[in-house]
């Protein structure tokens, strides 16, 4: 039995929790928070049903809706047929293929003389129109094919020949029309919806590196890296007669329990959007019915990617928290607490030392967030989440706030 006095203490407690998100350095800022028990009981709550961006705590969503559609083993499959001088390939959906990986296709392709191939995707997406155009050239911007290699990202160098890719080449045009010394100028700019990077600096006597920078067609640069620049077509379905006695060939990726610790541990946006294009398109619910039968209101968000890089991304506190409860309810519960960051791993490996926290990070400009589970200093477990947007001060600042209302709630 809890005695008056000991309920009193333990509500005062509560109510100083959020004394680190009353810090001036987040004056003007949009603060929402919450904090419930694994059963779901609100035990500290501000503006907990406001609307907010979340910046990459949008990846619990991709996650979790992904383990629930495929399961913690699920491998995506590409898969290829090869005959004399044609070949197929049909391609589910794997981010995590490498050219070394696929160096056993390129001969094989080699070896029979492959100059045409038709290509099936499971999908061909171009970037979310609501992603920033400062964002597209970067590798964390990546377009999304279902056939993709080295995370639709590729290092760009110059040296004495100029400008160059590794560990492949992509189809981007190099422009060198408008080199100059100005040091007010960048040294290079490249626009990937053009499919160019324009060097405006001479070239140097010794190589070094550009930058890694997002490949504006994806699948092209696979074929391009097993066949060459060749002809081929993208159809629903592969029944050609000639691929009858095909040689074929299955690469799977890892289990879907890693790509998702990758995902969640690394905030890797590539694989976020692969999952997300992979289960919206084969989960046998949509993802909103979805999120209405774990308790979300239909007109408490909007989800406009999987990774959270888009602004119109927006969804609250008290969703997330619920989003957590029902993983934590789930016989995955061990997948899926191993798959988050947590102190000294993954985007938190420099946050929250000492601490019993397994969570998600989230950073956009003027946006921090950070959502996950708790372990108290009384043994039990609670869900935490909190999201900023608007702040003034630095990133680090604003994380700073966050982290110090975890302690608080640790006790």
């Amino acid at each position: 039995m809890i005695t008056g006095t000991i309920a009193a203490a333990m509500i005062l407690g509560q109510k100083g929790w959020g004394t680190a998100l009353d810090d001036p350095k987040l004056k003007g800022a949009i603060v929402g928070a919450i904090v419930t028990d694994t059963n779901g009981k609100v035990l500290y709550e501000r503006n907990s049903q406001t609307r907010l961006m979340p910046a990459s705590n949008e990846k619990l969503v991709t996650c979790a809706f992904a383990l629930n559609t495929f399961g913690p083993d699920k491998k995506f499959m590409t898969r290829f047929m090869v005959g004399p001088m044609v070949a197929a390939i049909s391609a589910e959906g794997d981010p995590t293929l490498t050219p070394e990986r696929l160096a056993p296709i390129r001969d094989l392709f080699a070896k029979n003389n492959v100059y045409t191939v038709e290509l099936w995707e499971a999908y061909h997406l171009s970037p979310p129109d609501s992603w920033q155009i400062g964002d597209l050239p970067n590798r964390y911007a990546p377009i999304v094919h279902a056939l993709t290699f080295e995370k639709a990202g590729v290092e760009a160098w110059v040296g004495p020949n100029g400008v160059t890719f590794k560990p492949y080449s992509p189809r981007i045009e190099v422009d060198e029309s408008d080199v100059t010394d100005a040091s007010d100028v960048p040294k290079y700019s490249y626009n990937p919806i053009l499919s160019k990077i324009r060097l405006n600096m001479p070239r140097p006597a010794t190589e070094r590196v550009l930058d890694t920078i997002s490949d504006p067609a994806p699948s092209d640069s696979v074929l391009d890296f097993l066949v060459g620049k060749l002809e081929y077509k993208r159809v629903q379905n592969s029944k050609r007669p000639y691929l009858n006695q095909a040689q074929e060939v299955y690469l799977d990726s890892p289990p879907l329990k890693e790509i998702e610790t990758t995902c969640l541990q690394k905030s890797d946006n590539c694989l976020a959007e692969h999952l997300y294009a992979n289960s919206t398109k084969n989960s046998k619910v949509k993802l909103s019915d979805w999120l209405t039968s774990i308790g979300w209101d239909k007109q408490s968000y909007n989800i406009a990617d999987g990774s959270g890089l888009s602004r119109k991304n927006n969804v609250t506190t008290a969703n997330l928290a619920k989003l957590l409860k029902w993983s934590y309810a789930q016989p995955t519960r061990k997948i899926w607490l191993d798959s988050l960051a947590r102190p000294g791993v993954g985007t938190l490996a420099n946050r929250l030392k000492g601490t019993a926290f397994f969570g998600k990070t989230g950073t956009l400009d003027m946006v921090s967030s950070l959502s996950g589970y708790v372990k108290c200093r009384d043994g039990s477990m609670k869900i935490v989440s909190v999201i900023i947007n608007h702040y003034g001060c630095s990133t680090g600042e604003a994380q700073s706030c966050i982290d110090r209302f975890i302690e608080n709630v640790r006790g």
